[in-house]
């Protein structure tokens, strides 16, 4: 057969296979869009990309956000293949990075409404709970099903959960500073004769709001539409659609609920385009903004229709200023009368003192790639209270993308999850301070470098810790000690990873703040596998107390234990054989790692100092907005070295005898070419053919097995 037959051949066999994987999986699997873990393999983490066009503009914070797939998720009873914590409430850094996954701790289940909120001073988390989720539903505690509003503490300890009938619905939990009460969307089904509307008889679908006492447990104050005046021949749905939870009409969709000082609420009705003012006194609707029976004459381009989140942000006697994320359109064609445009953010100021009362923009966000967003969004202020002068963030919901915005309104800030399958239905930033009560988690895994020799890498992860600047890594011969620190590491991302030559029989890492205090330890861990199983090499641990290394041409002798470290004290040797150390073959580490740990330089025998990698901050300048058609990017590589700087890759903790062939880069022909040399035993073809492959693609560099970025 010809060469170019067969790699057409082998090449279709491939994209064939990845088609039928696909299928199988369904959307809830994207290899290409999710970051894995040493420290957690139960968890994957969707990956989250920044873009930072004016970095000294951008507010300092966390990002608060629920990746999900579908609205109501599957149960898969039927089958028993592993699915790894994706979905749920997150927590990333500045940069993109994983701070904490709540998806192992709620089975993967669907969560909405993930707001930091302080309740009696101190900082809390809230958010919906789904009663739908992915796997097996013999995994979840049978009192533990239903939907639920869920409290934490900055621990992430659950400090409060609230059950509701009928039916909590999604939209909204907002639990009040006093930490008294709660603010909650609901839903319930109704029969009406609805034939004035052009409908046979069919039930609706009411949606309300209840303040709930968390001390009694019993309703405060609850509103439903029609009790308080709002008619069926508001809503802007012409279509008699149903909604998620079944065929009855969805007339009124409420997905927002704030409350003012003076104890009324803002609502937003999605299905009537409507923001209501509604009395906490007697549930009288005060005003209507928006729909068919606005009390406020509106400039042009003021009208929002299909409308999210609406939030009050100012108020006084004869003023209010109200935001909205005005969708623009909606996602199943309620009502072609109205048009689709795209979506956007909207600050408006409201004159309620002048007859008629007036509505006027104050600030808008178009959506930067001139798309709509169907469903979802969020529009908050970021970094102060002054709906004039703050920084604004927009969640445009699909797909999974969001932008922040300066004072003077630019475009500084663009966000969005790699993978195209994941939503998030509002993202927020905030300053926030977690304290896990989770331990801490390290892993240590031998890898080989050049001429079949063996390095300790050190995996580490903390979920949920803020204030974890450095871990401090342990050594020592035996479980019981004596320990010798080998080196303080700066913390890079979720999970930090550090080798140093050798092998480190047993280990134990602290976590440090940023005055090097001790706010954690990890349990004593042993190389895995055990140094005995590993071939037929004898493995001697570096002698810790007498570590040299090499800076520059001049050798310094650490007596301070913070810099001890095993570099050049270490050998692998074959049984019988002391080990000798070549302190002339160590290079510097500079030349290394290249300029400020920025470059990616060859590592020689890894004779240096232990080195980290991680993600590092990405700051780029002024940039267009993110091309969503062309932005994914591949996974990163973990075979040869083969590396792209951004997506951090990990070194592969393979024993010395292992075999292996090349991790997928992405899903071209090339890498179906590479594959299949690889799985035909041609180990060294696939390896130099993916070499010159990557050399050529932009962003990417050739490095030893291993790539490590510069310590701190």
């Amino acid at each position: 057969m010809p060469l170019s037959l067969w790699l057409t051949v082998t090449a279709a066999v491939g994209a064939f296979a990845a088609t039928v994987s696909t299928s199988l999986n369904g959307d809830i699997r994207d290899p290409h869009g999710m970051e894995h873990f040493v420290t957690r393999p139960e968890l994957i983490s969707p990956k989250l990309m920044i873009r930072k066009h004016h970095p000294e503009s951008i507010t300092p914070g966390y990002w608060f956000v629920t990746p999900y797939y579908v609205t109501n998720q599957l149960q898969r009873p039927q089958t028993k293949e592993y699915i790894p914590c994706q979905t749920g409430a997150h927590i990333y850094d500045s940069d993109g990075q994983l701070v904490w996954s709540g998806a192992c701790r709620y089975d993967n289940r669907n969560i909405f409404a993930f707001t930091p909120v302080m309740v009696n001073g101190t900082q809390h988390l809230s958010f919906w709970l789904g009663h739908q989720f992915i796997g097996d539903p013999a995994t979840i505690p049978k009192d533990d099903v239903p939907a639920s509003a869920i409290l934490l503490n900055n621990h992430y300890e659950e400090v409060q959960r609230v059950f509701q009938h009928p039916f909590l619905d999604c939209h909204e939990v907002s639990f009040q500073p006093d930490g008294k009460s709660v603010l909650l969307t609901r839903l319930w089904k109704e029969k009406r004769d609805l034939t004035a509307y052009g409908k046979k008889g069919q039930e609706v679908l009411h949606g309300g709001f209840r303040e709930l006492d968390l001390t009694t447990n019993t309703p405060r104050f609850d509103w439903d539409p029609p009790a308080n005046n709002v008619t069926l021949d508001e809503s802007c749905d012409k279509s008699g659609k149903g909604s998620d939870v079944g065929d009855a009409w969805d007339y009124f969709h409420i997905n927002s609920i704030d409350k003012n000082a003076e104890g009324d609420f803002l609502i937003s009705a999605r299905h009537t385009s409507t923001i209501y003012k509604v009395s906490g006194k007697d549930g009288t609707v005060i005003w209507r903004l928006g729909g068919y029976y606005s009390d406020f004459v509106m400039e042009d381009r003021l009208p929002f229709h299909w409308q999210h989140h609406a939030r009050l942000l100012f108020e006084n006697a004869t003023h209010s200023i109200v935001s909205v994320f005005d969708n623009a359109g909606d996602d199943f064609g309620r009502n072609p009368d109205i048009p689709n445009e795209v979506s956007s953010g909207k600050i408006m100021l409201l004159d309620t003192a002048s007859t008629p009362m007036t509505a006027k923009m104050l600030r808008r966000f178009d959506r930067p790639d001139g798309l709509r967003s169907p469903m979802g969004g969020s529009v908050f202020l970021a970094g102060g209270t002054d709906p004039f002068t703050s920084n604004v963030l927009v969640n445009w919901v699909i797909p999974g993308y969001f932008s922040e915005y300066d004072a003077q309104n630019n475009l500084i800030l663009e966000g969005r999850f790699q993978s195209e399958g994941i939503k998030t239905y509002r993202a927020l930033k905030s300053e926030f301070v977690g304290h896990p009560t989770e331990p801490i988690v390290m892993k240590v895994l031998p890898i080989t470098y050049s001429d079949d020799s063996v390095a300790s890498t050190f995996y580490v992860s903390w979920n949920g810790a803020t204030e974890v600047t450095h871990w401090a890594f342990y050594g020592s011969n035996t479980a019981s000690g004596p320990f010798t620190l080998l080196k303080k590491v700066k913390k890079r991302g979720f999970e930090t990873a550090w080798v140093m030559p050798g092998v480190v029989q047993q280990a134990y890492v602290e976590g440090l703040d940023k005055n090097g205090n001790v706010l954690g330890k990890s349990k004593v861990e042993p190389i895995q596998p055990p140094a005995e199983r590993m071939g037929t090499f004898q493995v001697t641990l570096p002698v810790l107390e007498d570590a040299v290394a090499m800076r520059g041409q001049a050798a310094l002798t650490f007596t301070d234990a913070e810099f001890a470290h095993a570099a050049g004290s270490s050998a692998i040797v074959p049984p019988g054989v002391p080990p000798t150390v070549n302190h002339a073959a160590m290079p510097p580490s500079e030349d290394i790692i290249g300029s400020g740990g920025k470059g990616v330089g060859a590592i020689g025998g890894l004779g240096a100092p232990g080195l980290t990698h991680g993600h590092p901050p990405h700051h780029v300048g002024p940039q267009p907005p993110i091309d969503l058609e062309k932005s994914t990017t591949p996974q990163s590589l973990s075979m040869a070295g083969l590396i792209r700087p951004e997506e951090c890759p990990r070194p592969p903790p393979i024993p010395p005898t292992s075999r292996y062939y090349p991790a997928r880069a992405s899903d071209g022909a090339s890498q179906l070419v590479v594959d299949a040399f690889a799985i035909f035993g041609l180990f060294s073809v696939a390896r130099v053919l993916q070499t010159r492959w990557l050399k050529r693609r932009k962003g990417y560099y050739a490095a030893p097995p291993s790539y490590f970025e510069s310590p701190e």
